[in-house]
């Protein structure tokens, strides 16, 4: 069970408040028909209503697209958490965040705002973010400062925000609400890397006295409304109720010996003018680039890169680590697959469905639908948008053997193609063609990258076709 609350420590001096954010409410004017006149009623009902707007405000077309499912590496918690250590051993379950906007009409009395819901074994609860800030904010600085000002969006520095303060609450199964989890407040960092792939990177007070470091990665986007509760009522159904006073500081939080000593500020100055030199360049390079096209089709041999060290067997330089991919196109039904292995442990079959596909309005993404989604449509082609497809959803099946991982605990994994994945390619330097994508399986979530070394044999007519393949990993 989570442990007990402990003895807090003398808050910080209290900095400069957030100022309060406008008052969003509108004024309703009420009619009464029976009081009105009969005229009055005709003029009345041929005036027209006022507009309305889908969104409070639209997203830019440089912000980050959070929305959607996040997939978080939790081995520095461990530390903080005893009995999972003792259960999992070193593959924990997976932590599963999702992030979303209040940002339509029925949210003006609340306001714009940035938050999420997550779970993680018995724990489910609800993060909120504000714009990065001083720690040294009370309870109600914090959620004020958690509506956001007209122009403010989660994006690549300098036109958007990528630091961010939160706060979570959590319900523990069997325990009840996790007492004082929202008296910490720390910090993360959202970001894009060069292949397009949303990443986050912060620290989080779990379990401890202390903020561990955190990373995660999108792994799938938002589908269908997601939490029916929205943030003002999921925080609150979660409030402690031995909570002090919300207009307490929150603690100083001592940060990870281990890993926390690279000397950083929470201070965040802006430099307006670098901002806009920054915002003239990144916009001349994204131009320069989308006119670019690709160097060759993403059909052929790739060289595999694992982007965390303990993948992919990445110790060993003799590991296997490559993918070939191939376009079939027989009757009328055309199609992308790939052979791969990354690693010693990593082995299988992965189909393409296109990101765009009408698959992204469902809930859940069933394997069949998926297959028929793998079939492409007249006129649908790999290559850079906006006339080709270049970020695609994938499922895989194989093999994924676990060096330790007891064959009891495998089997209730479920098979391979449960989770849904993307992948992206795109012109790297140098002119060569790249990808980037993350690969799911058991408790384990591994990004890697790709460069394109070669061509592949073409697929012999007594070889067998994708569907064959795709059976015989079931």
């Amino acid at each position: 069970m989570p442990p007990k609350k402990q003895a807090r420590k003398a808050p910080r001096a209290a900095l400069e408040s957030i100022p309060p954010n406008a008052n969003l409410k509108r004024s309703l004017t009420n009619f009464s028909e029976d009081a009105l006149p009969k005229p009055k009623r005709t003029t009345r009902a041929t005036t027209s209503k006022p507009k309305t707007t889908a969104t409070i405000e639209t997203p830019p077309n440089w912000a980050f697209n959070l929305p959607g499912t996040w997939t978080i590496d939790t081995k520095n918690l461990l530390k903080d958490l005893p009995w999972f250590k003792r259960e999992y051993g070193d593959n924990p379950p997976p932590f599963t965040m999702e992030i979303k906007y209040a940002n339509n009409p029925s949210h003006k009395k609340i306001g714009r705002q940035l938050w999420a819901t997550f779970k993680w074994e018995k724990y489910t609860g609800c993060m909120r973010f504000c714009p990065g800030h001083k720690y040294s904010t009370s309870h109600v600085q914090f959620e004020e400062g958690c509506v956001l000002k007209p122009g403010v969006w989660a994006g690549a520095s300098p036109r958007g925000i990528q630091v961010w303060n939160f706060r979570w609450r959590a319900e523990y199964e069997g325990e009840g609400i996790v007492e004082g989890s929202d008296e910490h407040e720390t910090q993360i960092e959202f970001s894009e890397d060069g292949d397009g792939n949303l990443r986050v990177a912060g620290r989080i007070v779990f379990g401890g006295y202390k903020a561990r470091k955190f990373e995660g990665v999108k792994t799938r986007e938002l589908e269908g409304k997601g939490n029916k509760k929205e943030v003002a009522g999921c925080w609150k159904s979660l409030t402690d109720p031995y909570a002090e006073s919300k207009h307490m500081l929150c603690y100083q939080i001592p940060t990870d010996s281990d890993s926390e000593d690279d000397g950083s500020s929470d201070e965040i100055e802006i430099d307006w003018e670098q901002i806009r030199k920054d915002r003239e360049e990144a916009e001349r390079k994204e131009n320069e680039e989308e006119k670019q096209p690709w160097p060759t089709e993403m059909t052929g041999e790739w060289k595999i890169i694992p982007r965390q060290t303990f993948a992919m067997n990445n110790e060993d330089p003799a590991a296997p680590r490559w993918m070939k991919i191939h376009y079939e196109a027989e009757a009328g039904r055309r199609q992308y697959y790939a052979q791969f292995q990354f690693g010693h442990d990593w082995s299988g079959i992965m189909r393409f469905c296109p990101m765009h596909s009408d698959l992204m309005k469902k809930d859940m993404i069933d394997v069949e639908e998926f297959e028929q989604a793998c079939i492409l449509k007249a006129g649908v082609t790999a290559g850079p948008p906006p006339k080709g497809v270049n970020q695609w959803l994938i499922k895989w099946r194989g093999i994924l053997d676990e060096p330790g991982v007891p064959n009891s605990f495998k089997r209730e994994r479920g098979p391979t193609d449960e989770m849904t994945t993307s992948i992206t390619f795109k012109r790297g330097e140098e002119g060569k063609l790249v990808l980037s994508g993350v690969l799911v399986g058991g408790c384990l979530v591994v990004p890697y990258t790709g460069v394109r070394i070669g061509e592949t044999s073409p697929r012999g007519r007594n070889d067998p076709s994708i569907e064959e393949l795709w059976d015989s990993k079931k």
